[in-house]
């Protein structure tokens, strides 16, 4: 298995270890910034399926209410007719 070539070898590294832990530090800050982007972009993804859905729940909601009201009102008026 063939070790990919770094930017800077380890006797630059040896010469200079602050430059070295700084190089290290950036790199490992670069991941985490990239793997927080890519984790943040499915969270998107998932926050706009759930909008949909939540959307469809609504108008699913909106209608019950309205045929629930409509059936309130029917079983009241038969139950004003029902006391005569």
């Amino acid at each position: 298995m063939a070790i990919p070539k770094t930017p800077v070898s380890y006797k630059d590294f040896a010469k200079n270890p602050l430059t070295a832990m700084l190089f290290m530090a950036i790199s490992g800050l670069s991941y985490f910034v990239y793997e927080n982007k890519t984790e943040m972009n499915a969270c998107k993804d998932e926050i706009k399926t759930m909008q949909v859905e939540l959307k469809g729940a609504i108008e699913e909601i909106k209608t019950l209410r309205q045929d629930n009201g409509a059936l309130r009102a029917e079983l009241n008026t038969r139950k004003e007719l029902s006391k005569f």
